[in-house]
């Protein structure tokens, strides 16, 4: 049970990791909208920056992730 812990808190260090990398920079963003208008992506949504006190809120923002996933490895 304590891994399972670990391995979560792991997994919500690597989100908010990706979420500063890519909206704390207005450049790094602007390649990520660039990159997502280039290949026609409309469907996915962009990143949402992530709630440390609302769990639901991080659900989104994992979603989020899951979903621009080809996008933001392009970025």
């Amino acid at each position: 049970l304590i891994k399972s812990y670990a391995e979560l808190k792991q997994a919500l260090d690597y989100a908010y990791e990706i979420i500063k990398l890519i909206k704390l920079s207005p450049s790094r963003e602007a390649t990520f909208l660039r990159i997502k208008r280039e290949i026609g992506d409309v469907t996915s949504g962009t990143v949402r920056k992530m709630c440390p006190n609302r769990w639901t809120v991080r659900a989104y923002s994992f979603l989020a992730i899951v979903k621009n996933y080809s996008n933001l490895i392009r970025a």
